[in-house]
């Protein structure tokens, strides 16, 4: 008997990229439509919240430093109105305040702005197939190769450092 979900054509996994330089945001969100991702950008908090409720994305790569509402509160309230919804904030600081105030507003981690889109891939591909909910890649990830370009990235992830044995 065939499976009712194997049946169904998968579509892709849907992200949110709200920033306000149009360099930065035309870069990543090529990067990962060639990726197979379908990409929605967003110039604001107002604008990305929006999006958030009509298209239930996958993830959501948000600016910390939006102009209008911060990304920073704009996060906050991604996160209570969508609880399960992965957001990364992308800054050029990373300091420990900043790393503390990532954590407290809901982010998932705190990325550094420079990275490559291999790197937000990588950050995207751990925060994903950490959530207990089912993944939407279409490739199993015992399947999938490393991403192709990825370089050594400096994220700083809000769980702390681990622990050497």
């Amino acid at each position: 008997m065939l499976n009712v979900l194997e049946s169904l054509p998968l579509s892709p996994p849907c992200l949110i990229l709200s920033h306000a330089n149009a360099a930065y945001t035309a870069l990543i969100a090529r990067g990962f439509r060639r990726l197979g991702w379908g990409i929605y950008t967003a110039r604001n908090g107002t604008e990305t919240r929006r999006l958030a409720r009509i298209l239930k994305p996958d993830a959501v790569i948000l600016q910390a430093e939006l102009p209008e509402e911060s990304g920073w509160l704009t996060c906050v309230k991604l996160t209570s109105e969508h609880p399960l919804l992965p957001v990364i904030l992308v800054s050029d600081n990373l300091s420990p305040c900043n790393q503390e105030l990532a954590a407290f507003v809901g982010a998932r981690v705190l990325v550094c702005q420079a990275e490559s889109t291999a790197s937000l891939t990588e950050e995207l591909d751990k925060t994903l197939w950490n959530r207990s909910i089912l993944c939407p890649y279409s490739v199993p990830r015992s399947q999938r190769g490393p991403i192709k370009g990825s370089i050594p990235c400096s994220v700083q992830t809000l769980a702390g450092p681990s622990k050497s044995s």
